[in-house]
């Protein structure tokens, strides 16, 4: 099978369904009858509105979606599910098995897709059925395009996503693939990426989400909604997602207070997995299991632009200019970030669209293909983390096909990298000093 047949056509007019709704489950592309299921399926869990007037005529249904909350009575062997669409619904431990054969199965598909068939009664909804969508990945595919069809696995990865190959693309989204991916030390790689408006930022957190369970945040979001809500004992998004991105960065200083509140769980959580504070309540509620999530901020460029200088590394950039904004010294956090990215130049994704992709699962397959082959190095100057840092991207650099030096990936993740797309990515000019029908693809 070449390369180019592996594509699936993505559907270009939009009917309330995010098209990688679609992707992920890649018989609705094909088939217009399963296509109109899983929309049906997609709104009564998503939209509150659609939901909530399906249920005044009917008695039984069914949705897809993540759900946005667990909450566990283990008194009662009941667990409740809240649904993006507001729909409260009740699962008997009974039902457990069919998500896993073990706790930490059954707690990784309770936070990714699900489908339920559920039921409307005196008091409530209750589940009568429930599959975990479980995500595949095609490694076997992911190795013939590489070692086979001799395709970089950057350019496949790109091209996979409904993109052109180019330098443009390149530019744009290597600092975001490179998220997906651990560091040769089993550490994730945080990222900041500062672009003008029309990106792709909100459409690969959206793909982020379908593709390896990562949660889409595009405002600051309260400590309860992160971590654990203890008066419910609802568990947050970094006990159900597996990644987190946070979008409109550059309009967190709107939100001081709640900023303050949230960055030191922030920092603790980026280096050691522990979320949560020693300070409330949620201590004696929240799980003791540490969760190494990727953490990915984006933002707009906008003021950064006019300060760039040559000179001026971007961590300091980025230093300097927020932490006056958000009230907080950003150098904990900038020095856990492995690749502060600044873009200047504009560029709408929208001209470099292709409107066909990979299906999910040979993307999985590439990722964790790469990750495979992501081998220690031992080649920075930099010290501290940024030596980390510095050897972990050139690694994950060599295992994705991208050309560069050691010292040109110093340059980079200390801050000298050239903020334009037109000029080549790694261009330097300074040196640092220092169950269902429809199955999900």
């Amino acid at each position: 099978m070449s390369y180019e047949s592996l594509f699936l056509p993505v559907v270009q007019k939009f009917d309330g369904v995010p098209p990688e709704i679609y992707v992920a489950f890649p018989d609705s592309l094909k088939n217009e009858d399963v296509r109109k299921r899983v929309r049906e399926w997609w709104l009564m869990g998503n939209q509150s509105t659609y939901a909530k007037l399906k249920l005044f005529n009917i008695r039984e249904f069914e949705l897809i979606c993540k759900p946005r909350r667990i909450e566990l009575n283990w008194k009662l062997g009941v667990i409740q599910i809240l649904t993006p669409s507001d729909l409260k619904i009740s699962l008997s431990k009974a039902y457990l098995g069919r998500l896993g054969s073990d706790i930490e199965g059954i707690c990784k598909a309770l936070g990714d897709f699900l489908y339920i068939r559920a039921i409307k009664s005196d008091t409530g909804l209750k589940a009568t059925d429930i599959q975990a969508l479980k995500a595949t990945e095609d490694v076997d595919t992911a190795r013939r395009i590489v070692e086979e069809q001799k395709i970089p696995p950057i350019q496949a990865l790109i091209e996979g996503l409904g993109l052109k190959y180019n330098e443009y693309t390149q530019r744009i989204y290597l600092p975001r693939i490179v998220s997906w991916i651990r560091g040769f030390d089993g550490k994730p790689m945080h990222i900041m990426q500062f672009t003008p408006p029309n990106s792709g930022k909100t459409s690969f957190g959206l793909r982020s989400g379908t593709l390896f369970n990562w949660e889409y945040l595009n405002e600051v979001p309260t400590l309860a909604r992160l971590v654990m809500d203890a008066r419910g004992g609802t568990l947050g998004v970094v006990f159900l997602r597996d990644g987190m991105i946070f979008d409109e960065y550059d309009k967190w200083g709107l939100n001081r207070e709640r900023v303050k509140v949230l960055y030191e769980v922030l920092l603790t959580g980026m280096e050691q997995g522990k979320w949560t504070r020693g300070t409330t309540m949620l201590t004696d509620f929240v799980p003791d299991v540490p969760r190494m999530l990727p953490v990915v901020f984006f933002g707009n460029t906008g003021s950064l632009a006019d300060m760039w200088d040559k000179e001026t590394p971007t961590r300091a950039l980025v230093n300097g200019f927020y932490s006056g904004q958000l009230g907080v010294r950003l150098d904990p956090l900038i020095d856990r970030i492995s690749w502060v990215d600044l873009l200047i130049e504009e560029i709408t994704i929208h001209d470099h669209l292709v409107w066909k992709v990979l299906p999910d699962s040979i993307i999985r397959g590439l990722i964790r293909y790469i990750q495979d082959h992501v081998e220690e190095v031992n080649e920075s100057n930099l010290r501290g983390r940024l030596w980390r840092h510095s050897n972990n991207l050139y690694a994950i650099f060599k295992a994705l096909g991208v050309n560069a030096t050691p010292k040109q990936v110093d340059s980079l993740v200390f801050g000298y990298i050239n903020p334009y797309i037109s000029q080549k990515s790694l261009e330097s000019g300074s040196e640092p000093s220092g169950q269902s029908e429809v199955k999900r693809d």
